[in-house]
């Protein structure tokens, strides 16, 4: 065998070694000559596998303006009495505006799909089927009901907002690098490795939180006596205080930003 064969069968021989000896192990950590060589986590042979090799949920969502509900009724109807039926479906912010004497439209904010457990029972009826039994159980029977989106077009800081608050939400179940990203201008992508339940996930992410404001009137139940006579009755117990209603929730707020008091920076 010629010398440079002979070099050529050692190289390939390292190759090889290197190759099995990488493989051998899930972590290792080396220092050869000031170089560091590292792997250590938790998948197959320490590396990151994607969707198609590892499985787990990919989403991507999209954003949309508000929902445009067409009912043409079989009877005369009044707007006043359409969005009254409404209101009591749960949707205060809806506005109608009549057509003609038998059709209108209803302009929503969101309709909110049904929802079901794992089982594959409903836990939350579907709000544009809602609002359709609370029309033709006041109004009576509806000809033809049509959904429709309008269009929207979200500023950059508004997806942002969007992104940041799925990663709050998806961050707690624990996902070993979860992917969520923008995708355009107005849709977002969510691939979470190893999580196969995927109405478990499009629950979590799309669970809405709900602001009301109350005025909380302070009682005088449980009182702690202090020095020189009298009791101290703490406001935040709960047995201290009540929270009234006014009426007013989120929906009545215009703008809202993050701000500090100028005293104590809170």
């Amino acid at each position: 065998m010629s010398r440079v064969g002979l070099y050529r069968l050692l190289f390939i021989v390292l190759i090889v070694a290197g190759s099995a000896a990488s493989l051998a192990f899930q972590s290792f950590d080396v220092s050869i000559l000031g170089l560091r060589l590292q792997r250590g986590t938790d998948s197959i042979l320490g590396m990151k596998l994607g969707l198609d090799l590892q499985g787990g949920s990919h989403l991507v969502y999209q954003a949309r303006g508000k929902k445009e509900i067409t009912a043409t009724f079989e009877a005369s109807v009044q707007p006043e009495a359409v969005r009254s039926a409404v209101v009591d479906a749960g949707k205060a912010e809806a506005a109608v505006r009549a057509t003609n004497e038998r059709s209108v439209t209803i302009a929503i904010d969101t309709l909110r799909a049904e929802e079901r457990d794992s089982l594959g029972n409903v836990i939350r009826q579907a709000e544009g089927d809602r609002i359709r039994q609370s029309l033709e159980a006041k109004l009576g029977k509806i000809a033809s009901w049509e959904v429709a989106d309008i269009p929207v077009n979200p500023t950059a800081t508004q997806m942002e907002g969007v992104l940041s608050v799925i990663e709050r939400r998806i961050n707690p179940i624990g996902v070993a690098e979860p992917v969520v990203q923008l995708m355009g201008a107005n849709r977002i992508l969510v691939q979470l490795p190893g999580v196969r339940n995927v109405e478990e996930v499009k629950r979590l992410i799309g669970q809405t939180a709900r602001l009301e404001i109350k005025e909380r009137q302070c009682l005088t139940n449980v009182g702690v006596s202090i020095p020189g006579g009298g009791n101290f009755y703490d406001c935040k117990l709960p047995e201290n205080h009540l929270d009234k209603g006014t009426g007013l929730t989120g929906d009545d707020l215009s703008q809202t930003f993050a701000g500090t008091h100028p005293q104590t920076g809170a």
